[in-house]
């Protein structure tokens, strides 16, 4: 993609808050969901949605393997 394209919009689970390009997809760690979905980003599908067991709000790759830190219990938003 040319660095002067137009935003692609893409829809993953609740409140995307870290997104990483690897491994030929684009991941996006959704904090609400507990989950870590990895879009083609060719077609723009959700080829994969990972439950994490925790609310993400980092993720990375490296040597193919997926890394989350975040809150088990969420962020406390009152």
């Amino acid at each position: 993609m040319a660095l002067d394209a137009a935003p692609t919009s893409f829809d993953v689970g609740g409140q995307p808050v870290a997104v990483v390009y690897a491994s030929g997809a684009v991941w996006v760690a959704n904090h609400d969901d507990a989950t870590v979905s990895r879009v083609d980003p060719a077609s723009g599908d959700v080829s994969d949605t990972y439950s994490v067991g925790i609310h993400p709000s980092t993720i990375a790759i490296s040597d193919d393997q997926l890394w989350v830190t975040g809150n088990p219990g969420g962020i406390d938003r009152s």
